[in-house]
């Protein structure tokens, strides 16, 4: 194969600084509108939900609208839900991931989770506080949930690892693809 010429070689890298800072601002924007708009309460929260928005870009992880397959609805990919009301209990967040029926016979994957972000700044750790928090933790996995709870000292000291954690559950992959091959590092 052919070299290409010195100016292609400069148009691409022109080109590709100029791709990275647009998607940069929207990344961004997108980001920082979410964190407001879906009403994330405390710092560790917005921290953990930016970690998991990047990694999810990073590994090529779809999010899309619902789809329907011979009258079943599907929603392929990963969806965040921030505040998620299930019951009459509100969790941090609710992490969906589905993939497609196989034509082969092997079992699709279709997993959500609830997350807790617990720091000391905003839960009081009273003995109702935690009565409750018993309370909403065994109405949840009543309900089939796996329920992941970081502390707000794992979220701002090594925030990837900890979404790495959570993408790496629902999409049964391993961990170490999800962070490590992607240059990630907290």
């Amino acid at each position: 194969m052919e070299q290409l010429a010195s100016n292609v070689l400069e148009f691409i890298n022109k080109c590709s600084k100029e791709v990275g800072s647009f998607q940069d601002d929207n990344f961004n924007q997108e980001i920082w509108n979410n964190c407001q708009d879906l009403e994330m309460e405390s710092p560790i929260e917005q921290i953990f939900y930016c970690a998991l928005q990047a990694l999810i870009v990073f590994n090529y992880i779809d999010s899309s609208d619902p789809i329907e397959i011979n009258g079943k609805y599907y929603a392929p990919g990963i969806g965040v839900f921030p505040q998620q009301k299930v019951g009459n209990y509100r969790c941090d967040f609710k992490v969906n991931y589905e993939t497609f029926p196989r034509q082969d016979g092997i079992q699709r994957i279709n997993k959500s989770i609830i997350v807790e972000c617990d720091s000391q700044q905003f839960h009081e750790r009273t003995e109702r506080e935690r009565r409750y928090e018993k309370m909403r933790d065994r109405y949840f996995t009543a309900k089939g949930y796996k329920i992941f709870h970081f502390t707000g000292s794992e979220i701002v000291n090594k925030p990837y690892q900890v979404a790495a954690e959570v993408i790496a559950y629902v999409t049964e992959c391993d961990i170490k693809s999800i962070s490590q091959d992607n240059g990630i590092e907290d």
